[in-house]
């Protein structure tokens, strides 16, 4: 697994969760759901494209605040996994270990 970080300004950053592991949709939407949740304005901007378990296309994640959804992309399904979450004062310990939990 790949992960980057990258700082826009003083207390914005993006943080890329890569995984050549298939991801468990049913995980992902209990983790995305409960850390989205959570951190309703510190979250301003999650974007993904997935291979997901239980489906036979993309799975695309499109996130602002606590807006989330969930959907089949088209095309054929990714060899890795990206998820890419944009967000005041992330805790990317706290987002590499859920990341983790997902595709473990």
């Amino acid at each position: 697994d790949d992960h980057c970080s990258h700082q826009h300004a003083s207390d914005v950053h993006s943080l890329a969760l890569d995984s050549d592991r298939v991801v468990d949709i049913h995980r992902l939407k209990i983790w995305l759901q409960h850390f989205c949740g959570r951190k309703t304005h510190e979250i301003l901007r999650i974007k993904g494209i997935l291979n997901c378990s239980d489906s036979k296309l993309p799975v695309i994640v499109h996130g602002i605040y606590q807006w989330l959804e969930l959907g089949p992309g088209q095309g054929e399904t990714p060899m890795i996994s990206r998820l890419v979450v944009i967000g005041r004062n992330l805790d990317e310990d706290e987002l590499r270990r859920g990341w983790r939990a997902v595709v473990g």
